[in-house]
């Protein structure tokens, strides 16, 4: 697929993604169904935030969460936004976590409110966060 990747980006393959089958099932999982078209309305929502947020380009966003649907948007919004993305795994010990955070440099971080507790811990322990 030689001259594909000299002009696509990433979110060009998106955005053409969503916007080819706007009202289909992009995802559905335990009886919840999101369509292409809901899921562009999520991403453009978590761009806005995080520009609310003071994001620049470059910062660091990182994300803990169990694999759901929503989390496709969490993780996609900060390329969109001109950041770039971090995954924390659900199991990753505090320590693992931390270390993840400072190496990366994370500026944000977007939880899964059943990891609340585990976000403020890195709030306090990781100095480059900004927002949890």
């Amino acid at each position: 697929m030689a001259g594909v990747h000299d002009t696509a980006t990433f979110s060009d393959l998106v955005v053409t993604a969503l916007h080819r089958h706007r009202d289909r099932v992009a995802f559905a999982q335990d009886g919840v169904e999101l369509t292409y078209r809901q899921i562009e309305d999520r991403i453009a929502r978590l761009v806005t935030l995080l520009h609310e947020r003071g994001l620049r380009r470059g910062d660091g966003v990182g994300v803990l969460s169990p694999n759901r649907p929503e989390v496709f948007c969490v993780q996609t919004a900060p390329s969109f936004a001109g950041g770039r993305y971090t995954p924390l795994h659900p199991l990753g010990s505090l320590d693992d976590h931390r270390y993840a955070c400072d190496e990366a440099e994370l500026r944000f971080l977007l939880v899964d409110p059943v990891y609340a507790p585990r976000a403020a811990e890195l709030r306090d322990l990781s100095p480059s966060i900004d927002a949890v």
